[in-house]
């Protein structure tokens, strides 16, 4: 067949085109109708079922290729009808010089195109029927897939419930651990203030382990402060003692007393007589009698206040020396023999001078020493003996007292001795671990109820021991010492109170003897003028 020659309407090719033409056509227009078929069959698959894999996916793809497929086929029909009515040019042929040997050969190719189209649309009417099958089956499937929509749903209902459940759990244990954290967090500074006390606690430990040593450093210097104050005291109980042996000598002494005062009662009589009024004058007579009574009263009162001072010196001696004691005793002799021998001169210069004076001043003179030389004298003698007892009582109180104020000094210098050591730091240490301990128990501290206890028990008594250590250093020694020595002063001032008792007793006893001889001395010299 040539190029560029068009086909010709032979009768042959006519009635050839005919036959062709009407199957050709035939074929089209069901080939037509199949497409659409197909095509309405691919539109009318659900959307909702596209993304399913086992409804959509294989056969709606399978649908349009196939459609795809139908297309191509048609468009070579329509190519071949054009062809077959002379609308189209076959290149490079020549309707007049083509052959019916060609045109048999074409028909011959066409009829195989067109059994093949057939082959390809029964094909497409197959893969219709399946695509249709399974198009009815797409209500069930979507069943099953609402059915599996539904039952996901449920599922993550139920797995939202269980991690929501799950996630409150993990919620509430933060919370708790939140609390936790949050009354730990309260609690710092608790426990930092504790871990503060420990180290302090250690501190003072370390301190105390110090003040002890020093304590019993203390203590032993105290032992010997102690040991050289009762050596002290054993002097002066056996000072005391010596003292004591001395009350015979004093009584000795008081008996020399009362001689002497007899002596000089004795004396004072004799000057009362030498001083009698003379019988020629009867004024003279009274002034001399008034005179003489005067001086008898002055004597007397003379040598009881000679009398008193040197009782008075000899009870002094009772706690003095027994030099002390003898000079007393040497001096009241003298003043006892110097007074008696000195009484007669002192009256008859007294009865002069009286002479002397006018009549009224004699006279009230002699009634106001009647009248006062009898009160004076008892308010005398009472006051000398009460100084006397008082004197006594205050020398052997003042030597207990002085015993006891060097036992207490000794005491108190051993107690600053040792507040030396440091007072100061006992009573801090013991205020410190004090609070320390409570602080510590309170805060809660990492030792264990018993060792907490252990602790605060032995830190309570070393502190209290070291208290007691630096107030007192052994307060039973002292306590015992003081003891000792408080009998033994006590049994030495009730020896000398008893002593200066009877002592004062005595010369009580013989002052108002005399107070009372001078008072009717004295009355019996008013009467007599």
């Amino acid at each position: 067949m040539d190029a560029g020659r068009r086909i010709s309407s032979s009768s042959s090719f006519n009635s050839s085109h005919e036959i062709g033409s009407s199957t050709t056509k035939g074929f089209t227009e069901g080939a037509e109708q199949l497409i659409s078929k197909l095509q309405e069959a691919a539109e009318a698959v659900p959307r909702s079922t596209t993304g399913n894999p086992e409804v959509a996916e294989v056969p709606v793809s399978l649908l349009f290729s196939s459609a795809a497929a139908l297309n191509e086929s048609l468009n070579e029909i329509k190519q071949l009808r054009a062809v077959l009515k002379g609308d189209s040019v076959i290149v490079g042929a020549d309707s007049n010089n083509m052959r019916p040997s060609a045109w048999a050969h074409r028909e011959q190719k066409y009829r195989t195109d067109l059994r093949s189209l057939q082959d390809s649309v029964r094909a497409l009417e197959a893969q219709v029927a399946r695509s249709e099958a399974a198009a009815a089956r797409v209500p069930g499937l979507e069943a099953q897939v609402a059915q599996l929509e539904a039952a996901e749903r449920m599922a993550e209902a139920q797995l939202l419930e269980a991690r929501s459940a799950e996630r409150l759990a993990e919620l509430e244990v933060a919370l708790a651990r939140i609390g936790t954290l949050e009354a730990t967090a309260a609690r710092v500074p608790e426990l930092e203030q504790a871990a503060a006390q420990v180290s302090k606690l250690e501190e003072q430990a370390a301190r105390a382990a110090e003040l002890e040593v020093a304590a019993a450093a203390a203590r032993q210097g105290q032992q010997q402060q102690q040991e050289a104050a009762g050596v002290e005291a054993a002097a002066r109980i056996a000072e005391l003692a010596a003292q004591a042996a001395r009350v015979p000598a004093l009584e000795a002494a008081l008996a020399t007393l009362k001689e002497t005062l007899h002596t000089a009662q004795t004396r004072a009589s004799e000057a009362e007589a030498a001083v009698a009024p003379p019988a020629p004058a009867e004024n003279q007579a009274t002034q001399a009698g008034n005179q003489g009574e005067g001086a008898a009263h002055f004597g007397t009162q003379t040598a009881q206040a000679e009398l008193g001072d040197a009782a008075s010196q000899t009870l002094q001696g009772v706690s003095g020396p027994a030099q002390a004691t003898q000079t007393a005793q040497s001096e009241h002799s003298s003043q006892s023999t110097q007074a008696g021998s000195n009484l007669g001169g002192e009256a008859a210069q007294a009865t002069q001078t009286a002479t002397t004076e006018q009549s009224s001043q004699s006279t009230q003179a002699c009634s106001t020493v009647d009248m006062g030389a009898a009160q004076a004298t008892q308010t005398a003698l009472t006051e000398q003996s009460s100084q006397s007892t008082q004197a006594g009582s205050n020398l052997t109180g003042e030597a207990a007292q002085a015993t006891q104020t060097a036992t207490t000094e000794q005491s108190s210098q051993s107690t600053q001795a040792c507040s030396t050591v440091d007072m100061g730091a006992a009573q801090a240490t013991q205020t410190a671990l004090t609070e320390q301990s409570s602080q510590s128990t309170q805060a809660g501290s990492n030792l264990t109820g018993e060792a907490a206890q252990a602790t605060q028990t032995a830190s309570a008594e070393h502190s209290t021991q070291s208290t007691q250590a630096g107030s007192n250093l052994d307060v039973g020694a002292t306590q015992a010492t003081q003891t000792a020595l408080g009998e033994q002063f006590t049994q030495s001032t009730q020896a000398g109170s008893n002593l200066t008792g009877e002592a004062a007793q005595a010369t009580q006893a013989v002052q108002s003897d005399q107070a009372t001889q001078s008072t009717q001395a004295g009355s019996n010299l008013d009467q007599g003028a």
